[in-house]
């Protein structure tokens, strides 16, 4: 919605955090299943694409977190 109000090709970055769809139990501010979090990832980027600059860029933060199968882990990175 907040896409709306901002010219289309005006934006040089988009910086964002978004919910991580792998978390052991439910967030204050939500979360969501991996299965749900990619369509709707997508839905955002394409709303966002069109605001970028010729030479904008969209950098996603993915989180810490590292999931390998029966085993949590945090990067070291």
């Amino acid at each position: 919605e907040a896409a709306a109000l901002v010219e289309p090709g005006s934006v040089q970055a988009i910086f964002t955090s978004p919910l991580f769809p792998i978390c052991s139990k439910m967030k204050s501010y939500g979360t969501m299943a991996p299965g749900e979090w990619l369509p709707w990832m997508l839905e955002l980027l394409a709303g966002w694409v069109p605001l970028l600059k010729e030479d904008g860029c969209i950098a996603i933060h993915l989180g810490s977190a590292v999931y390998y199968r029966g085993m949590p882990a945090i990067s070291s990175y």
